[in-house]
């Protein structure tokens, strides 16, 4: 039902993916939870999705929940991230020291998960 459901990008939104003749945007926080979902499918299956993933953590519209997100389902699909942090963890409010340890945590390896 999931890949029946994922957009003509790769991704997935919170419903359909077509609705009166037009093609819906997958979002970041949804296909990331797809994605986790769909861990231990056929790789080629998902690697319109996996692309998708890594074009939305690599997009500056892509909020910080989101890439958490895609950085949990890109690394339990074994996928190689590399993520240097811009500022100072401690100049940040505190939910975003949450999110960039979660981040961080993630793309130092699925092995933690």
């Amino acid at each position: 039902m999931l890949l029946d459901r994922r957009c003509s990008d790769g991704g997935w939104n919170y419903g359909n993916r077509r609705v009166l003749g037009t093609n819906l945007p997958g979002y970041a926080q949804t296909t990331a939870v797809a994605l986790l979902a769909l861990y231990g499918q056929n790789p080629t299956v998902l690697a319109p999705s996996l692309a998708f993933a890594r074009r939305a953590y690599a997009s500056a519209d892509t909020g910080r929940l989101g890439r958490v997100w895609l950085a949990l389902a890109l690394a339990r699909h074994g996928q190689d991230m590399h993520f240097a942090p811009d500022e100072a963890v401690s100049s940040q409010p505190a939910d975003d020291v949450i999110l960039n340890s979660l981040e961080l945590l993630a793309l130092a390896g699925g092995d933690a998960m």
